[in-house]
């Protein structure tokens, strides 16, 4: 055996004048049917001591049937630079930390169709899995039939566990504040995905709005630069006494684009458009103004699913845990 090379089992059993079976049994922290003496045990540990062996976790891990290790799966491109994924990352690890947990990110190198997901998923190499996909992504309906402990964050899934945000206070929040401001008139730039977040979102801020005698449109918003414009046009193109005062965004990726295109517009925000986010993202590098808007907190999210996934033996039960939101003033209302 070279310097370079990781000493193994065998090398081990070796020195310390055993078989490999035995070695095994005691550094893996077993009894199994072999009687080992102490002194036995003593020489197996100083063997692996002297030698720097490290068991490999992959094999002790199928045989105790458990790897110690939790995944997370988004469905898309991992861009740690969306704030959503980068809180649900913090959230992950510092939940990991705390119940002695690795986690890893799935990828879908392998094939990206369902059976491809599903067979990466189920391989065994986590005990538990954190998911974000799309409300009706055929993955949570095979893995709610699979043995696999999952628990659904955001967008609640039928027969899955779920942790997600107060949608319906926030929106709530959202009216109040513009209501208090004196705004009757408000425009909704709605996702274009319709996950269930996103429903919730809109329809408890029509009801809220509806009791606070507000009048709401909506118009679907994709990102980017025509996303943008289409927003612009459900303003401008009303007349003046019927044309929106407020613009409610439904995620701040949407609201704070909205504010930066406003103003380029010759569209003052807030005395000519009042423009409230929700989720509450912050930038590592401060804005010139702060976003009023809603704090959903995800890295707390995310570190309840880790809570969930590993306080339960099996898979945890479909309930929908709820987490509170709260109104974050700032200069855009």
């Amino acid at each position: 055996m070279s310097a370079a090379e990781p000493s193994k089992l065998e090398d081990v059993a070796q020195r310390a004048g055993v078989n490999k079976v035995t070695a095994s049994i005691v550094l893996s922290g077993g009894r199994g049917n072999t009687r080992v003496s102490e002194a036995t045990r003593q020489r197996i540990r100083q063997a692996a001591e002297d030698l720097q062996y490290q068991p490999n976790a992959l094999a002790q891990s199928l045989r105790r049937r458990r790897s110690h290790m939790l995944g997370l799966y988004l469905g898309n491109f991992l861009d740690t630079r969306n704030p959503f994924i980068s809180e649900i990352i913090s959230g992950l690890q510092l939940g990991c930390e705390e119940n002695r947990r690795d986690f890893v990110m799935h990828g879908t190198f392998r094939g990206d169709s369902i059976d491809d997901i599903v067979a990466e998923l189920l391989n065994g190499k986590v005990d538990g899995l954190v998911l974000h996909v799309g409300s009706d992504h055929p993955l949570q309906a095979r893995l709610a039939s699979s043995r696999l402990p999952v628990v659904v964050i955001a967008n609640p899934a039928p027969g899955m566990a779920s942790v997600t945000t107060d949608d319906v206070t926030g929106s709530w929040l959202q009216v109040k504040h513009l209501s208090e401001r004196g705004h009757q008139r408000v425009l909704y730039a709605v996702s274009p995905f319709m996950h269930t977040s996103v429903i919730r979102r809109y329809e408890a801020f029509c009801v809220a709005a509806a009791a606070h005698g507000m009048t709401v449109s909506s118009v679907v918003t994709e990102y980017g630069l025509s996303g943008l414009n289409r927003v612009e046009q459900a303003i401008t193109q009303k007349n003046a006494s019927e044309r929106p005062t407020a613009l409610a965004c439904w995620n701040d990726e949407i609201a704070y684009p909205m504010v930066e295109h406003m103003r380029s517009r010759g569209i003052r925000v807030p005395d000519d458009l009042a423009v409230v986010g929700y989720d509450g993202w912050t930038s590592a590098i401060p804005t010139a103004y702060r976003l009023t808007t809603i704090n959903a907190p995800w890295a707390q999210v995310a570190r309840t699913a880790v809570g969930l996934l590993v306080s339960n033996a099996g898979k945890p039960e479909p309930v929908d845990t709820i987490l509170p939101v709260e109104l974050i003033l700032g200069d855009t209302t």
